[in-house]
């Protein structure tokens, strides 16, 4: 479903509309989960907006210097060349065997994802123009300036972070998890065996019960403190 026209879908734009809705519940003590973009997303929230998480999950995704990997950094080409979103999604939903390309869903899996879940993915993209909109106006300000900053106010945070990554992806290498694991004051790591991007998909069942783990780590007393230094 399309946003409103006005609507900021910028990178901090969304991170501000996941506090909203947080503030809009009226819920406290959050356990925010985050995969692929959206943990670029959940990092951002908890180093903007830290006032109602009290934990977080990160799994497999953009952080520091990789936002977006590089094998994806076309895709901000959708943000900035007209009509570009609307065919790839096409070419997508006419040539199956396009979805199995690196540059695709080929790597995302470890196993082939089901073309049905495919195509539930790219339906609005190819018939909605409202939802094309609102994709090319996050693409456009996808940037590593946004995750290496998060990253830095992170140091800060201080909540329970848990890390659920991939031992094999060429998109999320280890590194990220392992430099997260450094900076954060309250991180922990668990290497899942995989060489893909969605863990909750291929792994759910390990994923669930680590996070249903997690939710029982009591949170720190003190809430957190202003988090976004001037660089932010």
């Amino acid at each position: 479903m399309a946003m409103k026209p006005d609507a900021d879908l910028s990178v901090p734009g969304v991170a501000r509309l996941i506090a909203d809705f947080i503030a809009a519940l009226d819920l406290r003590d959050v356990t925010l989960v985050g995969n692929d973009s959206g943990g670029a997303l959940v990092q951002m929230v908890c180093a903007r907006h830290p006032e109602r998480i009290g934990r977080a999950v990160l799994t497999t995704c953009d952080a520091y210097d990789v936002f977006p990997p590089p094998a994806f950094a076309t895709l901000k080409w959708w943000g900035h060349v007209p009509g570009l979103a609307w065919m790839s999604a096409q070419l997508l939903h006419h040539v199956p065997v396009l979805r199995r390309l690196p540059i695709a869903f080929g790597d995302l899996t470890e196993a082939p994802l089901a073309d049905v879940l495919i195509e539930q993915w790219l339906k609005p993209l190819r018939t909605d123009a409202s939802v094309r909109r609102d994709v090319r106006q996050f693409l456009r300000s996808v940037s590593t300036r946004f995750t290496e900053e998060a990253g830095f106010a992170l140091q800060g945070f201080n909540r329970p972070v848990l890390l659920l990554w991939s031992t094999r992806c060429r998109h999320f290498p280890k590194r990220l998890a392992e430099r997260l694991l450094r900076e954060l004051p309250h991180a922990e790591l668990q290497w899942i065996d995989s060489s893909g991007v969605f863990l909750s998909l291929e792994h759910a069942g390990q994923v669930a019960g680590s996070i249903r783990r997690f939710h029982q780590v009591p949170a720190a007393n003190n809430p957190p403190s202003s988090l976004a230094p001037k660089r932010l």
